[in-house]
C-alpha cells in the first residue's frame, strides 16, 4: 500500500480513494486500531481516522474490511496461546505493571496489556 498524504489526525491517507482495501491496509497499520476492543470501540476508531473526503460507501467497506480482517488476525495469534501457558504466566508474574497491580481489576488491565504486546497489538479475544 502506498501512502499520498496524512490525514488531519496524521494518519495515513490513502492515495487510492475509489479501493476500500489501501484504507483497510491503513487501519490495520495502525497498532491502536489492533488495540481497540472489536466491536464498537474500534469501529469508531476506523470512522475517526479515515479522510472525511473518503467516499462513504469506501469508508464503510474499509471499516468492515479492517475490522474482519482484524478479528481473523486474533484468532490466529492466539489460536497457539495454549501451547505458550507456562512461559506466558511466567513472563507475566515478572511484568513490572502485573507486579504492581494493586487490585484485580489492575491485573486483569495488565494482563490485557502485556497480552496485545505479545500478540502485535491484538487485544485478547476474551477482554471484549
Amino acid at each position: 500500500m502506498t501512502t499520498s498524504t496524512t490525514n488531519g489526525s496524521g494518519s495515513p491517507r490513502p492515495s487510492d480513494s475509489s479501493s476500500p482495501a489501501p484504507a483497510a491496509e491503513a487501519l490495520l497499520a495502525m497498532p491502536e486500531f489492533r488495540a481497540a476492543k472489536p466491536g464498537g470501540a474500534r469501529k469508531r476508531f476506523a470512522r475517526s481516522h479515515l479522510p472525511a473526503d473518503l467516499d462513504e460507501q469506501v469508508r464503510w467497506e474499509a471499516i468492515r474490511t479492517a475490522c474482519d480482517r482484524a478479528d481473523e488476525l486474533t484468532q490466529q495469534r492466539y489460536a497457539g496461546i495454549g501451547d505458550q501457558y507456562d512461559e506466558l504466566a511466567a513472563d507475566l508474574l515478572t511484568d513490572p505493571a502485573y507486579q504492581q497491580a494493586g487490585s484485580v481489576g489492575v491485573r486483569k488491565q495488565a494482563a490485557e496489556q502485556f497480552l496485545t504486546a505479545w500478540a502485535d497489538g491484538f487485544v485478547p479475544p476474551l477482554s471484549r
